[in-house]
């Protein structure tokens, strides 16, 4: 249960940092990070890890279809990182449904380890390109 709580405030401190000193796009990316996690939360919980597993797959897809999208039309570097780490997500799910007989519960704590460096990447590289805006040394557009 620590673990769980340890993942919330973690992801909530990352997308608090995100609102606060991100731009529009960040922040809407920000409350689409929190709204896909409560519902994989939800789901799992409603339906059982081994049946929402295809679901929380297609949320995790989605989110990273966004993240690539932000990392194509932005000039910051953060929204790549975050794309990479999160395909990491997706491929361990992807290989807890393909492998059926493994322990589902390993394969949702290391996909959700893979979360961490994703947020922390984003929570920071937004604060450091809001530091550069504040700063004068670009002036981003979004």
């Amino acid at each position: 249960m620590i673990v769980v709580i340890s993942y919330w405030l973690f992801l909530l401190s990352a997308c608090l940092t995100m609102m606060i000193f991100g731009q529009t796009l960040e922040r809407w990316f920000a409350a689409t990070i929190v709204a896909a996690t409560v519902l994989s939360f939800v789901l799992n919980n409603w339906l059982g890890m081994i049946t929402a597993s295809p679901f929380i797959v297609a949320i995790d897809v989605v989110i990273w279809g966004i993240a690539i999208t932000l990392a194509l039309a932005a000039d910051r570097y953060w929204p790549i990182w975050f794309a990479g780490f999160h395909l990491n997500t997706i491929a361990t799910e992807v290989g807890s449904i393909v492998l059926p007989g493994t322990i589902p519960a390993l394969y949702a704590n290391l996909a959700g380890a893979w979360a961490l460096p994703a947020l922390g990447f984003a929570a920071a590289g937004v604060a450091r390109d809001f530091k550069a805006r504040q700063s004068g040394y670009y002036s981003a557009t979004n």
